[in-house]
């Protein structure tokens, strides 16, 4: 794998940043703990010393990517991005808002910041961030999935991708069409309230179609696949209660079991939830009327199902 990662470093070269100003600035909403622990397990079956490869779908200021290179030195990203000039503009509206606030708190800092990414370019200010880290970072300037389709013409497989991007479905299908065997995560769970949480409807159904369970932490999400997984997911899309008690039942006496249920019920249709739920538990009704706490509702809903079967 290492010689697909250097014949794409030849085919993506870095741009000379030597002298720019780098600004650690990230949209991230919370959770990329959640990708360490991922990257932690692939680093183990690798016994520490191989490589790790991943693929960043939407790098923007590279900040979350500084900060995997940063903890795991066997790690190696190839990062796709389109860097639009039309960033230029963007930026601005980040001026006196709270996540450029928490980086600037000086006016003048954050003037500066969208001085920089005008004069220097988006793409080049973004790798100025992570400079650092050349050797195992590839800049593929691109727009997603086309651009993937060139990552994998050179044989290249990631063990994991990171999916920040436009919020389309055609990112994660193109990342299963190319690499089936990755682990598949990304950003943005819990973007877009008032647009009815427009990522989290393409990683349902994804979810749903190809068979996989989803791990939801703040912004962040991850897909799992396993024969439990299958199972879940079967009940849940049939709506079929239960089932659904029954693999309840089966979590009394299996741990891992009962943790895989706990992440693996952010996938149901919040309707579906809902009435199993309230069948035992009135409170649950209330909790997952905001999606924003599904995760939280999770081990409210086990307990429900618990009651469910003792009544």
């Amino acid at each position: 794998m290492i010689d697909s990662f250097k014949q794409l470093q030849q085919l993506h070269p870095w741009p000379d940043v030597s002298g720019l100003s780098a600004h650690n600035f990230t949209l991230g909403g919370g959770g990329r703990e959640v990708i360490e622990r991922e990257i932690e397990k692939i680093r183990r079956t690798k016994h520490g010393t191989e490589p790790i490869f991943m693929v960043e779908i939407g790098c923007f200021m590279c900040a979350s990517t500084r900060r995997w290179l940063a903890k795991f030195d066997t790690l190696h990203i190839v990062g796709v991005d389109p860097w639009p000039e039309s960033l230029k503009e963007q930026v601005k509206k980040y001026v006196d808002r709270p996540l450029l606030n928490r980086l600037y708190p000086h006016a003048e800092d954050q003037t500066r910041f969208v001085e920089d990414i005008r004069n220097q370019g988006p793409k080049e200010t973004g790798l100025a961030n992570i400079q650092a880290y050349q050797d195992r970072f590839i800049p593929v300037q691109g727009y997603s999935p086309d651009a993937l389709k060139g990552i994998a013409d050179t044989g290249f497989v990631p063990d994991l991708v990171y999916i920040d991007g436009a919020k389309q479905p055609e990112d994660l299908e193109g990342c299963y069409e190319h690499w089936p065997t990755a682990k598949i995560t990304g950003d943005d769970w819990h973007w877009g309230r008032n647009y009815g949480y427009p990522m989290r409807k393409i990683v349902k159904k994804f979810a749903l179609k190809n068979d996989f369970g989803i791990e939801a932490n703040w912004a962040t999400w991850v897909l799992h696949k396993d024969q439990d997984s299958s199972l879940l997911i079967q009940a849940a899309h049939r709506s079929d209660l239960f089932k659904l008690q029954a693999l309840a039942t089966r979590c009394h006496k299996n741990i891992d079991f009962e943790e895989k249920l706990g992440r693996l019920l952010v996938i149901y249709d919040e309707t579906n939830l809902i009435a199993a739920g309230s069948v035992a538990h009135s409170s649950i009704e209330m909790t997952l009327i905001d999606p924003l706490f599904e995760s939280r509702a999770a081990p409210l809903l086990l307990t429900a199902l618990h009651a469910t079967i003792q009544s």
